[in-house]
């Protein structure tokens, strides 16, 4: 259950998450809330709609987490004097995380210079793959940077869509990355989906197609593994009440479902029947 708290001048909306195999609470912040202005759009009391459009946003991040809505307004009107009237946004919101990674990135790569380092160089040739991709993904953003304002791509001044786009990969990089599988590149396809899965917490997407690459590539082992990690990942998101005629019509529960399906495939393939019929 989320809830809201005081943070100094801040407030922030809460979960608490209890430690396996500890029984110790911890607060897990899932949005911060800098000024009076945003605190009154979440409300509703300045435009009308915005406390929808927060509310679809905010659940979008975290599906999985029950948000009591008049638990959390009650907690923002009870410590509304708290905050300060305006903040700046753009510099927090946008600038601050995506600055933060590109100056490690950046410094990381100028301090690997193959000319100096033999070492260095085996560094760029052991990432290559990913390294191109990037380098792609650049050039593409930097052609698309200058886009005109429309009905799909605004934001407000607090940057909720960007800052609550959703906790996985974005479906057009998950779609790009799928294609070098659909063309069986599998070995770039293999470093990219891997690549995903540490960039995005709990993919099972990306471990399921790890999971038919290795399946693909007869390591049936290996792909048991991914598959049990696409169970695994799946599993979290499974809503725990959904009647079972819906178990492949709700988008929730295809990852746990497929990886149950692949792993059983791959089971029967290892000749070991009795586990996958118990699957």
């Amino acid at each position: 259950m989320a809830y809201v708290r005081k943070r100094g001048k801040q407030l922030v909306i809460v979960q608490g998450v209890r430690e396996p195999n500890k029984g110790k609470v911890q607060q897990r912040i899932l949005f911060t809330i800098f000024s009076k202005a945003e605190a009154l759009q979440i409300l509703g009391r300045s435009n009308e709609g915005h406390d929808v459009q927060f509310q679809h946003l905010l659940q979008h991040q975290y599906p999985g987490i029950k948000l009591n809505w008049d638990k959390i307004y009650a907690g923002i009107s009870e410590h509304l004097h708290v905050l300060p009237d305006l903040y700046q946004y753009k510099t927090t919101r946008l600038r601050s995380q995506f600055r933060k990674d590109l100056c490690s990135f950046a410094r990381q790569l100028m301090l690997a210079d193959p000319q100096d380092f033999v070492a260095a160089g085996n560094l760029i040739q052991e990432h290559r793959v990913e390294l191109e991709y990037l380098a792609d993904l650049i050039q593409w953003r930097l052609k698309l940077r200058e886009q005109a304002p429309n009905q799909w791509n605004p934001d407000n001044p607090f940057y909720w869509r960007f800052t609550l786009q959703g906790a996985g990969v974005p479906p057009f990089i998950e779609e790009h990355v799928a294609d070098f599988y659909d063309r069986g590149e599998y070995d770039r396809a293999k470093v990219l989906f891997r690549l995903l899965t540490e960039c995005f917490d709990d993919y099972a997407g990306g471990y399921n197609y790890l999971g038919l690459i290795s399946l693909h590539e007869e390591k049936l082992e290996e792909a048991m593994g991914h598959f049990q990690r696409v169970i695994e990942t799946g599993r979290k998101s499974f809503p725990s009440r959904i009647p079972r005629n819906r178990y492949w019509k709700d988008m929730s529960t295809r990852p746990y479902m497929r990886g149950l399906m692949n792993l059983t495939l791959t089971l029967n393939r290892a000749g070991r029947y009795a586990e996958a019929l118990m699957i």
